[in-house]
């Protein structure tokens, strides 16, 4: 990786800290929530940045139209929101929001993975 990428991306990942402390407020940096976060939103920060890049390059090449890579994006957010809801079967999702289908059945979850308080 060059200077100017790492120079960059490691002030991508300032921006991340930032997010964690929303989160957690002040905490080590060997925490593990604060470890887990973090490389949960670097990881967010870079594959944007490398997905929007290879598009743009296949754009200007002219192999992919904008149209293109929007209709493909659409089908792959569609695709994804299905799985992901999968996995929520109790919660409905919108746009702003959620509704909770299925108050037992979701308290029952928060319950069994120990939510926090």
């Amino acid at each position: 990786m060059n200077n100017k990428i790492l120079e960059i991306a490691s002030k991508l990942r300032q921006i991340g800290r930032l997010q964690v402390s929303r989160i957690l407020g002040t905490v080590s940096n060997t925490n593990g929530a604060y470890k887990a976060l973090i490389d949960l939103l670097e990881r967010s920060y870079f594959m944007r940045v490398e997905a929007n890049a290879l598009a743009g390059i296949l754009i200007k090449k002219g192999l992919l139209t904008q149209e293109e890579w929007l209709a493909q994006l659409e089908e792959e957010y569609e695709h994804y929101f299905k799985e992901l809801s999968k996995q929520w079967p109790e919660v409905e999702f919108h746009p702003q929001s959620f509704v909770i289908k299925d108050f037992d059945t979701f308290k029952k979850r928060v319950a069994e993975e120990a939510w926090p308080k």
